[in-house]
């Protein structure tokens, strides 16, 4: 009973890892408010020398808004992007330090909060390219077939064991 419980320990173990490789990757999506007053928000991405981040927003409602990436502060810190009047764009930058970049966004003062949706992926340096989600499909393969690896061991030890004790049986009497 107690290897029977280690198995299906085990088998949880796998099944966690497998989602925690599913949820690791990918882009990541925010949806923000910009309030009435005051008319602009902004959120921190916390990056070290080299990180290249390539993203896009939309603004729904079709308005349009101004956006920018500040490094360091966003009250004195160096603006490395500033876009005007976009209801939806692309946008990339390199950070050049460590530390915390800005994503603001300003509505320009509309009489209403308008919701915009981020997405954005961080490139380490050294990668070839966006990091794109594994296949589920292939996560739960490769989890199947180690599953059935750990059983199929699982079955060959208790075989010998129950071989081994037959044996020992056998040669007492």
């Amino acid at each position: 009973m107690k290897t029977l419980i280690k198995v299906y320990t085990i088998y949880a173990i796998i099944i966690l890892l497998g989602m925690t490789i599913i949820s690791t990757y990918g882009t990541e999506v925010k949806t923000i408010t910009i309030p009435e007053l005051p008319p602009y928000t902004f959120f921190p991405l916390n990056l070290e020398k080299g990180d290249k981040v390539l993203g896009s927003f939309s603004v729904q409602g079709g308005y349009k808004i101004a956006f920018g990436v500040a490094e360091g502060n966003i009250y004195s810190g160096k603006w490395i992007l500033t876009m005007e009047s976009k209801s939806e764009a692309s946008f990339e930058f390199t950070a050049k330090e460590d530390g915390a970049y800005f994503l603001y966004f300003n509505s320009g003062g509309y009489h209403e909060p308008i919701t915009v949706t981020v997405s954005y992926d961080i490139i380490k340096p050294g990668s070839t390219g966006t990091l794109t989600p594994p296949n589920p499909l292939f996560i739960v393969l490769i989890t199947i077939i180690i599953v059935l690896v750990i059983s199929l061991g699982f079955l060959v030890y208790k075989v010998r064991k129950s071989k081994s004790k037959a044996e020992l049986t056998t040669s007492m009497s």
